[in-house]
């Protein structure tokens, strides 16, 4: 019996959609000075959860393109979506 695969290059890739998605969001909203309770209520309980798990599938994705011959463009595609987003997450929090 084979055993399914818990993380392949294109749910990574998904993941790293929706981790980017939601940064990009949080800065438009920052821009933008989008004052809702809602909105702040989503932020605060969500931001600490996907910076960790940014750092996370970021680690996955390296050890992914080490370890899978296939998917590998799927997998160097989420790693440069995920580093551009880190760069640019962490780098907001120091302006």
């Amino acid at each position: 019996m084979k055993s399914k695969k818990a993380l392949s290059g294109s749910k990574l890739l998904i993941a790293s959609v929706i981790i980017s998605a939601y940064f990009i969001s949080l800065f438009l909203v920052d821009y933008f000075e989008l004052d809702h309770f809602l909105i702040g209520f989503i932020s605060e309980l969500f931001t600490i959860p996907f910076l960790l798990a940014q750092i996370a599938f970021l680690g996955v994705g390296i050890y992914l393109l080490f370890k899978k011959k296939d998917q590998r463009n799927l997998i160097i595609l989420s790693i440069v979506i995920l580093s551009l987003c880190s760069l640019f997450t962490f780098g907001t929090m120091f302006r």
